[in-house]
């Protein structure tokens, strides 16, 4: 029995930090004891035991152990999860399940940042729950953001249709605009000048004539007989040859030049900048080019003639503001020739004298 209680009293004296002798407990574990609490306890404990501690193998084993879980639980802390932990054990494997979770968890945080929102945690507790339902706002968020987009887009599309259509409808309102000015102005079987728009324009021509003192002249024409064109070959075959001369005209005097139909088959040009010798020589011109120029109807071609008359203001030799009744003067001089260009065998250009100075005064 006394045996058994000294047992019992080493054993408690151990538990207590004593041997037997009333001796402290060994100062060597202690030391141990310090070393392996530094690893959890401070930021950079000891690469190796102290060399009075390495003589045990089984705490130097321990030692390096706690030191490489330490690390790698470090890595880990800093995201870095391409570290390998080969030790084994319940510790280890844990640390390794957290790493395959977080990598994991990466993964899945990258296929959400591609577009796939059905990414779920399950293995992480409260962490799944909040990420979960992180995934899921932003699911709805990307939802909304799309159906904005896609209400915009439709917006955008009915915008430019709209705005299309607001280009088109302006411009046939543009065009019908200018293609009624056109007519409102044009003789709607030739195409050149109405009478109407002539004695406008040409009123013009006549005040810049007379305050720059430059000289004009005024040529009128019809068709020699143009009523036999009608009689023998019909009304449609007369249109086409009046649009043909109409034409033929239009394409060789200048840019500035006023043409317009007079009435029925009756012509009427204006020429500024151009004296009575030039005028004559563009009504001849005009002439010939109408003489050889015949109208095709098959099986026929039809031969077109002209008689022109042509009168012409001298160029003043002071800035003048012509009278209303000077336009009508010159016509009347222009008609009075032509009536001349017929009387003498047609297929011709007669030439007035030019109007006498005292019917230009200011």
């Amino acid at each position: 029995m006394s045996k058994v209680m000294d047992a019992q009293v080493r054993e408690e004296r151990k538990a207590s930090g004593e041997i037997e002798g009333g001796e402290p407990f060994p100062l060597i574990l202690e030391q141990a004891v310090a070393a392996l609490t530094q690893i959890v306890a401070i930021p950079n404990p000891a690469a190796e035991l102290p060399s009075h501690l390495r003589a045990c193998p089984a705490l130097h084993h321990l030692y390096t152990e706690l030191l490489t879980l330490r690390s790698f639980l470090l890595t880990l802390v800093k995201g870095d999860l391409s570290q390998e932990l080969h030790l084994k054990g319940y510790l280890a494997g844990t640390l390794k399940a957290l790493q395959a979770n977080l990598r994991h968890l990466t993964w899945q945080t990258q296929m959400i940042a591609a577009g796939d929102f059905s990414q779920r945690v399950d293995f992480m507790g409260d962490f799944s729950d909040a990420f979960n339902s992180m995934v899921n706002q932003l699911q709805e968020n990307r939802r909304q953001l799309q159906e904005k987009q896609d209400a915009l887009t439709r917006l955008n599309e009915e915008l430019r249709a709209e705005i299309e259509r607001r280009k088109q409808t302006e411009a046939a309102l543009r065009q019908s605009e200018a293609s009624y000015r056109q007519l409102a102005i044009s003789d709607p079987l030739t195409g050149v000048y109405n009478r109407r728009h002539f004695f406008q324009r040409a009123q013009e021509e006549l005040l810049r004539a007379g305050r720059y003192r430059h000289p004009l002249a005024l040529v009128i024409f019809d068709l020699d007989y143009f009523k036999k064109v009608n009689d023998t070959f019909g009304h449609t075959a007369g249109d086409r040859v009046l649009q043909t001369v109409a034409d033929l005209v239009s394409s060789s005097i200048r840019a500035g030049d006023l043409f317009a139909r007079y009435g029925g088959e009756e012509f009427i040009l204006l020429l500024p900048e151009t004296g009575l010798e030039a005028g004559v020589e563009t009504a001849e011109r005009l002439r010939r080019i109408i003489a050889a120029t015949p109208v095709s109807h098959p099986p026929d071609r039809i031969q077109i003639t002209i008689s022109a008359g042509v009168a012409a203001l001298p160029a003043p030799s002071k800035p003048l503001s012509w009278p209303p009744t000077t336009l009508d003067q010159l016509i009347n001089q222009a008609d009075q020739a032509l009536y001349e260009a017929k009387s003498g065998g047609r297929n011709r250009v007669q030439a007035c004298q030019p109007l006498p100075r005292h019917n230009l005064a200011a």
